[in-house]
């Protein structure tokens, strides 16, 4: 499985596999993360590719899996205020969003998170409370809750999660 940024050429690929997520999100007890408003739209998988902000982890030239990655202090404007609690600490952090495979590869979020710590110490990611699966894979890979947050393409808490290198 190779790791690489995400192209124009992928985007009906993209949108495959975010359609193969919205639906194994619905079987598993979360139909409304994603699919109530067939979340992500391609604009903003479009917009990921032009700011070099969106990767696909592929074999060959079928694409597995993706996300979308951002490096930095306060990337996450919904991120500065976690309710019910707090970030451990400050200072640059990797955000992944919109991450989803199209079920044919494990360790799609592991290696996600793998890279994301080649760049900084802090990883930074958020749920529906519903996706158990997340969850329970967030939990596998060591990360923690902090509170909630809150998106702006609606009104639904998330739980916010963190995750420090080597702990």
């Amino acid at each position: 499985m190779i790791l690489r940024k995400s192209k124009k050429e992928d985007l009906d690929a993209l949108m495959e596999v975010f359609s193969f997520a919205r639906s194994f999100m619905a079987s598993t007890g979360n139909p409304y993360q994603w699919g109530h408003n067939q979340w992500p739209p391609r604009h903003v998988l479009e917009k990921d590719i032009e700011e070099g902000k969106g990767y696909v982890f592929v074999e060959g030239e079928e694409i597995l899996g993706t996300f979308f990655l951002n490096v930095g202090e306060h990337v996450e404007p919904c991120y500065d205020y976690v309710e019910q609690g707090a970030w451990t600490k400050e200072g640059p952090y990797a955000v992944i969003h919109r991450i989803a495979s199209n079920g044919k590869a494990k360790g799609i979020l592991k290696a996600a998170v793998d890279y994301a710590f080649t760049l900084v110490d802090q990883v930074r990611i958020d749920t529906h409370e519903e996706n158990k699966v997340m969850r329970s894979a967030l939990a596998k890979l060591g990360f923690h809750s902090v509170g909630y947050i809150y998106v702006e393409q609606d009104t639904v808490r998330r739980i916010a999660f963190e995750k420090f290198k080597d702990r």
